[in-house]
């Protein structure tokens, strides 16, 4: 029986080990760490060259310099868009998914870890997981995913801020959403009609946050979703329903 407990006991401490193994942290430029996230971006088709721009820096949060290399994985993509990243002074277009290794120092914060999406004109969403790992060790790494949303336009404010994004993903399967973000005492509806124009779906919220549209039970087709904000009606957006 002591064998057995000193076994597992072994095993725990190494799988321990492993887990506290991982060194690198993917921080927002305003220190917000996204590391394991899933963060949504906006943009138009009207937009100029960059779509939608997001930046970001590495963090070694561990006692030894590391060689740190990103790579991206395609999850979805809209066809005849393209994308790039930076990062080890370099920018990396289309078909390169991995790219030549950065030092950070132990402990230390590397910024020029730029995301770049060109929609090219055409709307939809597109979804990339991003890596950051020790060259030398691949296991030890950090990631996230990444939706570039695009649609025809987005409700903004006169400083060019989102208040309202488009809805995504489009076409959907299970789960359609919307995010908003909205002084605390504005209020948006969201109502979803069918193409018969009967209202299928229809939620509220304020503030700040998100709503969840699902879609599931809902017959594969085109749907619009009208948008009213403090009981004037804003928009309407097409959704795709697969």
């Amino acid at each position: 029986m002591k064998t057995i407990y000193t076994v597992i006991f072994a095993i725990t401490i190494l799988l321990s080990g492993v887990l506290q193994a991982q060194s690198l942290q993917i921080l927002t430029l305003d220190d917000v760490d996204v590391s394991g996230t899933e963060q949504t971006y906006t943009g138009a088709v009207t937009d100029d060259f960059n779509t939608v721009e997001a930046h970001f820096k590495i963090k070694n949060t561990s006692g030894a310099d590391i060689e740190v290399v990103v790579k991206k994985e395609y999850i979805s993509i809209v066809e005849g868009t393209y994308n790039d990243f930076c990062w080890a002074g370099t920018c990396l277009t289309g078909p390169i998914m991995e790219s030549s290794n950065m030092t950070v120092a132990a402990g230390a914060e590397q910024e020029d870890f730029d995301l770049h999406y060109h929609c090219q004109g055409i709307e939809g969403t597109t979804t990339i997981r991003y890596t950051a790992f020790d060259q030398a060790n691949p296991t030890d790494s950090v990631d996230f995913l990444v939706n570039y949303v695009v649609g025809v336009n987005a409700i903004e404010n006169l400083n060019g801020d989102v208040l309202i994004s488009n809805v995504y993903p489009n076409p959907a399967k299970n789960t359609a959403k919307l995010d908003f973000n909205l002084q605390v005492n504005q209020k948006l509806q969201c109502d979803v009609y069918d193409m018969l124009g009967k209202l299928v779906y229809s939620e509220s919220a304020n503030g700040q946050g998100a709503i969840d549209i699902p879609v599931r039970k809902l017959p594969t087709g085109t749907y619009f979703c009208r948008l009213i904000l403090d009981g004037e009606l804003v928009e309407t957006q097409k959704l795709m329903i697969q």
